[in-house]
């Protein structure tokens, strides 16, 4: 999956921005419709306590109307309805009836009602309290008609008061007040507001609804409020908020495009790669170039070469090494190499006990600092158990300090493995160095060989012959790198050169074919050959 991201990684990072953006704009919206709702239950909760104030001061005045015991009518009757009026800012009038009537016959700001009509049938009756009545708009009396008063009988006391005051909750949102009931399950009483807005708030709940509601009741009475507001109303309130919202947004997105896409382009790089190659140990594999003896043609080990593949491509060794020594990872990484080489190898070390398996080893790991890290390696701990006739590789430019290598030679040799030399010639060591690094090989490098040939009198291939020389000094064995023709194997043969390695035998291969070159014919073919082209039919110029 990551490497499908990476391969394409600006339409990956183009994604994360537009899902940020989008992300961005739904929590705005989020945030919104819970500063919507909020007002919204404020809206409701104001309304409500006022009606729970509301109807307390209508219970409290009840009450006191309840212990009245003047003279029906009296002055000092209406004397105590004034008082009782004077206590609830809400009442405007107290009404006092016939017996099982609903004619007035005098009222606390009308007097005497002489020749009074009945009231007409009330709206209903309280719920909480059987026996009373109410009228929601009754039309006042004293002012012909033009107030009307929610109005309360019980018995024959009643009262009537002005709701003005919280009949509408607020003027910025829809509202709906009501009672609950009726004849139908999910009824209601409607009393004011805008028609059917409880009834759609009750159609809308579950799904995505096209407009914030919230719905309470009061608690002195079964009273009930529903707020609602619709969504572009929500959002026109809002502009503002969401254009800053829109805004950071773009800012945001545009800077995590181009941390993702930096990201990416880092993990697609040659040490993003390797970084998780390593980390996962994944993506490297080894392939083995055999050491031959020249006189006879036959394999007695190989080289463990690696290679690395990902799904994004292949890179060389000339491009992962240099980053794998920048990254510091030397030794993790030949630890992995090693481990490799010894497991798919065992067929071959089975086959052959004496096989010779080089392995190369990074300057910086020689070194006395890193010697507990290389004792504490298992891998070599089992291979020096098994028996595995280990060869480290050390190459010439890492000899510049020899003194220091010292400690991790022995320790090697302690094994019971051998140290070679590798690209002899391209550095710049001293028989001093040589001789205190006590290589078991050297192995002349390819550059040298390649230049090889009946008649060469190149400066390098002159070379090979003072290299021989200095090898036959350090009493140490040559392996030839690179061995491509005939005409090269047999200078090496007629210089006394022992071993020789290169696409002349064969090239790289996996551990399969491997075995396949050891197994066949084709290894004897090969000594056939090789003995035939190793028989000097000529005198080299190498003066």
């Amino acid at each position: 999956m990551l490497f499908y991201v990476i391969r394409h990684r600006q339409c990956a990072a183009l994604s994360v921005a537009l899902a940020w953006i989008a992300l961005s704009l739904c929590l705005g919206l989020l945030w919104i419709g819970r500063e919507t709702m909020t007002e919204l239950r404020v809206d409701t909760q104001r309304h409500l306590d006022e009606i729970d104030r509301f109807f307390t001061r209508t219970e409290t005045s009840l009450a006191q109307l309840e212990t009245v015991r003047s003279t029906p009518c009296s002055p000092e009757m209406l004397r105590d309805f004034h008082r009782v009026m004077l206590d609830n800012p809400y009442l405007r009038d107290v009404i006092y009836f016939a017996e099982d009537s609903l004619v007035p016959l005098c009222s606390a700001t009308l007097g005497m009602m002489e020749h009074a009509r009945p009231l007409p049938p009330p709206d209903g009756e309280d719920m909480l309290h059987p026996g009373r009545q109410f009228w929601m708009y009754l039309p006042s009396a004293l002012l012909n008609g033009r107030e009307r008063y929610y109005t309360v009988k019980n018995g024959r006391i009643g009262i009537s008061e002005d709701t003005s005051t919280i009949a509408a909750p607020t003027t910025r949102n829809m509202w709906e007040s009501f009672f609950p009931g009726g004849n139908d399950e999910g009824s209601y009483i409607r009393v004011a507001g805008t028609p059917g807005l409880h009834g759609r708030y009750m159609e809308e709940r579950g799904v995505l609804p096209p407009r914030l509601a919230y719905s309470a009741c009061a608690t002195t009475l079964p009273s009930c409020l529903t707020v609602a507001t619709p969504w572009p109303a929500a959002l026109s309130r809002h502009a503002g908020t969401m254009a800053i919202v829109l805004l950071f947004g773009l800012a945001t997105a545009a800077m995590l495009h181009r941390a993702i896409r930096r990201w990416l382009c880092h993990k697609a790089s040659p040490i993003g790669r390797l970084r998780s190659a390593l980390k996962r140990r994944h993506g490297f594999t080894c392939v083995y170039q055999p050491l031959v003896e020249i006189a006879s043609g036959a394999p007695i080990g190989c080289e463990v070469l690696a290679r690395f593949e990902d799904r994004i491509g292949t890179l060389s060794p000339n491009e992962f090494v240099p980053i794998i020594m920048q990254t510091g990872r030397t030794w993790e990484f030949t630890e992995m190499i090693l481990e490799m080489a010894l497991r798919e190898l065992k067929p071959v070390t089975r086959l052959r006990r004496d096989f010779k398996i080089s392995v190369n080893f990074y300057p910086r790991d020689l070194h006395a600092d890193r010697l507990p890290a290389v004792e504490a390696s298992p891998h070599i701990a089992q291979a020096a158990h098994d028996g595995i006739h280990l060869n480290f590789e050390v190459l010439e430019t890492g000899l510049a300090d020899a003194t220091d290598l010292t400690a991790m030679l022995d320790f090697v040799r302690g094994k019971g493995f051998t140290v070679s030399i590798d690209d002899f010639g391209t550095g710049s060591s001293n028989l001093h160095q040589l001789r205190c690094i006590q290589a078991d090989y050297i192995k002349i490098d390819r550059s040298f060989v390649s230049e090889l040939s009946a008649d060469s009198s190149s400066i390098r291939s002159s070379l090979v012959h003072h290299i021989v020389e200095i090898a036959n000094q350090m009493r140490v064995q040559i392996i030839a790198e690179g061995v491509e023709s005939s005409t090269q194997l047999q200078v090496l043969s007629s210089l006394g050169i022992r071993y020789g390695q290169g696409y002349f035998f064969s090239p790289p291969v996996p551990v399969e074919r491997l075995l396949d070159y050891m197994r066949t014919e084709e290894a004897l073919e090969g000594a056939r050959r090789l003995s035939q082209a190793a028989t000097p039919s000529f005198t080299p110029a190498l003066a």
